[in-house]
């Protein structure tokens, strides 16, 4: 996988879907160069001395954009390609228009990933969409986690709100997974209101058998709208009495499952018994995602 850093749309939108990480300015650069391991580093109008040092030690192969795009055609095929996939036959109709929204009452308790591997451990001959709603100046940790392209995201979507755009705008994970990703800055969704939440559901409806929303761990008129849109709500925790008590008070409107991970305290079965709520235990969410799946849906 290549790292290209440039600042310059035009030039990101040509290579968003490829297999291409895209940031837009050296400091970020740096830090996934640290934390990543890249083939190559490509530059548009960034200077990148300060990253020669780094791409040495890594044994990195830098060259420019103009030569990156003389390698072979970069126009996207994204919408052809959906298209494609949205005609093929199904051989599984159990899950068809399951809308699971993953929420928590506090941050770092496993939603993304929970999110990530319930859509990687589904049937793949499901269309499976995931639904990103953690707004955040710097990307969500969905884009990170998945090493998502700067372009396209849920701000280009907003400046027309049609269909077409909507499915324009997705991004492809792989062949029968796309996500509907945040914009990389707060500012580019200002104006999103409860009724985009609910109509980018019903576009969803119509080209996904399953959509999966990562929520924030907040309750806002933009949640409340996913939570009234989705047939499941997973409510991970570890339990924590802090949590109990915000649950019992901020959810008492919504059905929800557990699903408790690494739970804090050996009496975790005591303190949730105030919620009466169906319970999943899972020890680790990647391995254990197939158990969720078999008891909710």
């Amino acid at each position: 996988m290549e790292l290209l850093i440039s600042s310059n749309i035009n030039s990101i939108r040509k290579v968003y879907n490829k297999d291409l990480v895209v940031t837009t300015s050296t400091e970020s650069a740096a830090i996934l160069l640290e934390k990543h391991n890249y083939d190559a580093l490509i530059y548009d109008d960034a200077d990148i001395s300060p990253l020669t040092g780094i791409a040495s030690r890594k044994g990195l192969t830098i060259y420019p954009y103009s030569e990156y795009l003389s390698t072979g055609n970069t126009v996207s095929k994204l919408t052809a390609t959906l298209r494609k996939t949205l005609s093929k036959p199904k051989t599984k109709r159990v899950y068809k228009q399951t809308i699971i929204s993953i929420w928590s009452v506090k941050g770092g308790v496993g939603r993304t990933t929970l999110a990530k591997t319930l859509a990687e451990t589904l049937p793949t001959d499901l269309n499976i969409l995931i639904l990103d709603l953690n707004f955040q100046d710097g990307g969500s940790d969905l884009s990170y986690m998945l090493h998502l392209p700067v372009l396209p995201h849920m701000g280009m979507y907003l400046k027309n709100r049609t269909k077409e755009a909507f499915e324009a705008n997705l991004v492809e994970f792989r062949n029968n997974i796309y996500i509907m990703q945040t914009p990389p800055r707060l500012n580019l969704a200002e104006g999103i209101t409860p009724g985009d939440i609910k109509q980018m559901i019903d576009y969803a409806r119509t080209m996904f058998d399953f959509i999966i929303i990562d929520l924030p761990n907040k309750e806002d008129e933009l949640v409340q709208a996913a939570l009234q849109a989705s047939n499941k709500v997973l409510m991970l925790t570890s339990a924590t009495e802090g949590e109990i008590k915000r649950i019992m008070e901020n959810c008492r409107d919504y059905d929800y499952t557990l699903v408790v991970t690494k739970p804090a305290s050996r009496m975790w079965r005591t303190l949730i018994g105030v919620l009466n709520a169906p319970v999943i235990q899972v020890d680790d969410l990647d391995r254990d995602a197939e158990q969720i799946i078999a008891e909710v849906v």
